[in-house]
């Protein structure tokens, strides 16, 4: 794991308990009155920097060398007074990132396959977002109306014609050609292709068939990035001038190289855009380049370095060498040798091959860029040195046993106190030069300072780099690409947050009150745990917070996060927080609801079928047709880094894509949390249960597992955009049979798929309604529906029966039974959000509603009101007919951890980080 560097000068009471002592001691040769230091010298890890070389220069100027020992310290006694300056060079120890494997789940065997399957993909998105592909597949008899090819603008028409070409030829395909597509239809596309679509069409086909021939993957944006490259320059070529420019591009395409690609793309990075602001005299883009380089790995940076300087030839050349497969790939589309051109000259004109005659000119110039990295490595290396300033110590005051400077690798800064500073400036001040080399540094450091500064009476640290962002892990995730040449910078892939410990002291005054068990860090509320190593320091020491110097986060993640949030607080409540009445409809929307299931199978995670219906609404199209939906079709639907999650039941709620690590909430539905765990999107519900969505139907994600808390899982196998199989968690297995995407029959079957039994069979008109259901006893049904959709009548195999009628807007306003069961009516008023159910057996039930369907009034037929508050969805008080007010408090979960009753009295709840119940406190505090 990569390890955040910092600074930190401590005198450590507890020093003893980490075996601060040392042989390592060394005479400064002043015996006037001996003033002496104890240094420290290790990474944040804590692990220390074994036999590192360094340079002190006391007061008197006089140089004194040495090197840590084993535990990296070392002790200098007879030094003289007042401030110095300490260079720490490297350790022993070996600087040694990960290296990245070939990772691509999308990686495609040669270029035909590469232009076929990015073509494919990107087909599907533009066609689908326009509306032809509306029951997922082309072959629907709805395409080969006359009627619909009447309703297909012209220039869409070569589009549709060309995906009807590639269905036919891949599903008649038993070969690789069918391997290779059904590999492309991933989560990473998908991704992929939110972010390119946002730029531009020709960007989306352009990212979906370069990303077949990238080996090395860790997110979407290293694709985008360099599809978002290519746009940039065609749109302004002068960028083709621009060195930093053409650097990123260079750089971009070595990360993709397995090996140490991804870790010199990183330290590239940092290091060309520091050695540029450095001709520039800004001597901290050294140290901050330095301190990202060392996010890296601990160890001997300076020697990695060195030697990877060597191989950058080798991995340009790799890389120049996926630049030409790219290209060739991306050839076969612009000159129509996959038999596509004419779709694309249709919609794009020339945009497409510009953007390819871009990358041909990445590759013309890529050994000239390479040797510029190559220099300004050779440039940059020399430079790199850890600076401290800080005072000597009083005869006496380090106890080897028991204090100790504190300092962590690559931290340069200023150790001294404010009036140490004071007194410093002031001989500068008055001398004639002689301290002028000490004030530049100091002036240097001092411009570096974070956190405000030093305090009166306390020692402190400026520090150096940038604070925050995100470590990168080279491991399960590729580290972003950075551009010097753009303002919008692609997400960070941390898989871990950067940490704010600080050590305990009296002199530090900004404590953080302790972390409650159930709160947790969040994408939009990003407060990380402390789980550092604490220190006890002594009196009058001022701890210093680390700081860290990592990639920075994408710079439209905030825009993400915002655009999430919008549509989160415009989300209507959640269906399973309303009222009903009647046989039944829901009296907030007046929608006509059923919910049934169909099928439930034991097994250590037992899986059923419960399907959904609701005449009002936007509609989504699920494995049982155009109006049903099932918990199997819970899916997540990209668009340009946000994911938006609709449930069984036609519930919504936004996130913000999460990186790697992170968890991104809702607001209006905070049962559900997005995180990203090695890559992929799961999404976990406070009941425990955790869903994976690795399937892309376009920029639909479909349900690929689902997990409990036990490790049981159960997973959906979707073979060109249909359900084929599930697969139980004892083995057993459900075959799954459809028809355009609709499944007509589930059959269990044992693990060597042999059929045990039919769960269920459905049918469906030509619209993909649902007519019949046939499963286990009580389990049969038999619908009928109006044009609009809205269920008319349901029946089954017995005499039970219900019908429907409905206004204008889809809503119920009466109900007939076949026992005369609910025969009561409805009305709404607009106007003042009202609805008004009159019960057959008597009386009017009244429910006020706000804009998002919550309910706020309650009325009886014997007058009495309760009155509801709601804050983001959820219920936060309620007053009785009484008068009296029962108020929630809730977590981040949504799950109440108070609750207050009318008299005062309240009930407390507990919670671990999972949602899972802790504890319950009754009002006499008994546990």
């Amino acid at each position: 794991m990569s390890q955040d560097k910092s600074s930190a000068l401590a005198a450590s009471g507890d020093a003893a308990k980490r075996n601060f002592t040392t042989d390592n001691k060394i005479s400064g040769g002043c015996t006037t009155c001996g003033c002496e230091i104890l240094v420290y010298y290790h990474y944040d890890s804590g692990d220390p920097i074994p036999n590192a070389p360094f340079q002190l220069t006391d007061s008197r100027d006089h140089k004194i060398e040495g090197k840590t020992d084993d535990n990296g310290m070392f002790f200098i006694h007879d030094m003289g007074c007042g401030t110095f300056e300490l260079l720490m060079g490297e350790g022993s120890d070996t600087f040694d990132p990960q290296e990245t494997v070939q990772n691509n789940p999308v990686f495609q065997s040669n270029p035909e396959y590469m232009a076929l399957s990015g073509e494919y993909f990107s087909l599907f998105i533009i066609l689908r977002e326009k509306g032809f592909l509306e029951y997922n597949a082309v072959q629907n008899a709805v395409v080969s109306k006359l009627s619909f090819w009447e309703s297909v603008p012209d220039e869409y028409k070569p589009a549709l014609k060309r995906f009807q070409k590639l269905e036919m030829i891949i599903r008649r395909d038993n070969g690789p050609l069918k391997q290779e597509i059904r590999r492309i239809q991933h989560r990473l596309s998908a991704e992929v292709a939110s972010k390119a679509a946002s730029i531009d069409d020709a960007v989306l086909l352009f990212c979906e068939v370069i990303l077949g021939c990238i080996p090395v993957v860790g997110q979407a944006m290293d694709v985008y990035f360099l599809g978002e490259w290519c746009w940039d320059s065609y749109k302004k070529p002068e960028l083709m001038e621009d060195t930093m420019h053409r650097i990123d591009g260079v750089l971009c395409v070595i990360g993709f190289v397995p090996g140490a690609g991804d870790a010199l793309k990183i330290s590239g990075n940092a290091i060309t855009k520091a050695m540029r602001k450095f001709k520039g005299n800004k001597t901290q883009d050294i140290q901050e380049a330095t301190r990202t380089i060392r996010s890296l790995s601990n160890g001997d940076v300076v020697k990695w370095l060195t030697a990877i300087r060597g191989d950058i030839r080798k991995y340009a050349q790799d890389g120049k060498a996926l630049l030409i497969t790219m290209k060739q790939a991306l050839n076969l589309l612009v000159t129509g040798a996959s038999g596509g051109r004419s779709w694309i000259v249709t919609l794009m004109a020339d945009t497409f091959q510009l953007l390819v005659n871009v990358l041909g000119l990445l590759i013309e110039l890529f050994d000239s860029v390479v040797g510029l990295i190559e220099a300004e490595f050779a440039a940059f290396i020399p430079k790199i040195m850890t600076q401290i300033i800080a005072s000597s110590l009083p005869k006496g005051s380090c106890d080897l046993s028991a204090m100790a400077m504190d300092v962590q690798k690559g931290e340069s800064g200023d150790y001294r106190t404010d009036e140490e500073i004071d007194e410093h400036t002031k001989r500068a001040s008055a001398s004639d030069g002689s301290l002028g080399i000490m004030a530049t540094v100091l002036a240097a450091t001092m411009a570096l300072g974070r956190g405000g500064g030093h305090n009166k009476g306390k020692l402190g640290v400026s520090e150096t780099g940038a604070a925050g962002g995100k470590s990168n892990s080279t491991g399960s995730t590729h580290a972003s690409q950075t551009s010097h040449t753009s303002s919008e910078q692609p997400h960070s892939t941390s898989s871990e947050t950067p940490q704010s410990a600080k050590p305990k002291s009296e002199a530090s005054s900004d404590k953080k009150p302790p972390q409650k068990p159930d709160e947790v860090k969040s994408k939009d509320e990003a407060t990380p745990k402390d789980d550092k190593e604490t220190i006890e320091l002594p009196k009058g020491t001022q701890p210093i917070t680390p700081g860290a110097a990592h990639p920075s986060k994408s710079g439209d993640d905030g825009a993400a996060q915002k655009k999430a949030r919008d549509q989160n607080d415009g989300t209507e409540a959640d269906s399973n927080n309303g009222e009903q009445k009647g046989d039944p409809v829901d009296m907030a929307t007046g929608a006509v609801v059923e919910q049934r299931t169909d099928i439930q199978v034991s097994s250590p995670l037992s899986l059923s079928l419960q399907r959904y219906y609701r005449s009002t609404g936007k509609r989504h199209p699920g494995l049982l047709g155009t109006l049903w939906r099932t918990n199997w079709d819970i899916s997540l639907t990209l668009d340009n880094g946000v994911a938006t999650l609709t449930d069984g039941e036609f519930n919504q709620a936004f996130f913000a894509l999460p990186n790697e690590g992170e968890i991104s909430r809702s607001s209006s539905n905070p049962q559900w949390r997005l995180t990203r765990q090695q890559g992929e999107l799961v999404l976990q519900h406070v009941g425990g249960l955790r869903y994976r969505f690795e399937y892309a139907l376009g920029l639909q994600l479909c349900l690929t597992s689902i997990d409990d808390a036990a490790g049981n899982r159960v997973t959906f196998e979707w073979v060109l955009g249909e359900l084929r199989w599930v697969a139980l968690s004892d083995g057993r297995l459900i075959h799954v049979i459809s028809e355009h995407q609709k499944i007509t029959t589930l059959t269990l079957c044992t693990p060597q798929r042999q059929p045990l039994k039919t769960l269920a069979s459905y049918t469906y008109d030509d619209l993909g309604h649902l007519l019949s259901v046939r499963a286990d006893e009580g389990r049969n049904f038999d619908y009928r529906y109006s044009p609009e959709g809205w269920l008319l009548r349901w029946s089954d195999l017995g005499s039970t029966w219900v019908e429907h009628d409905y206004d204008k807007k889809g809503r119920a306003i009466r109900d007939r039974t076949s026992e005369g069961y609910w025969p009561g009516h409805f009305e709404y008023d607009d106007d003042t959000l009202t609805s008004h159910y009159h019960s057959g057996f008597g009386g009017v039930f009244s429910y006020v509603r706000d804009e998002r369907n919550n309910i706020l009034l309650k009325r009886t037929p014997d007058g009495g009101e309760t009155q509801l508050e709601w804050a983001d969805n959820q219920l936060v008080a309620e007053t009785d007919p009484l008068g009296g007010r029962t108020a929630y408090q809730r977590n981040d979960w949504g799950l109440v951890t108070e609750v207050t009753l009318p008299d005062g009295a309240t009930h407390h709840y507990a919670y671990d980080d999972n949602g899972q119940l802790l504890a319950y406190i009754d009002p006499l505090g008994s546990e």
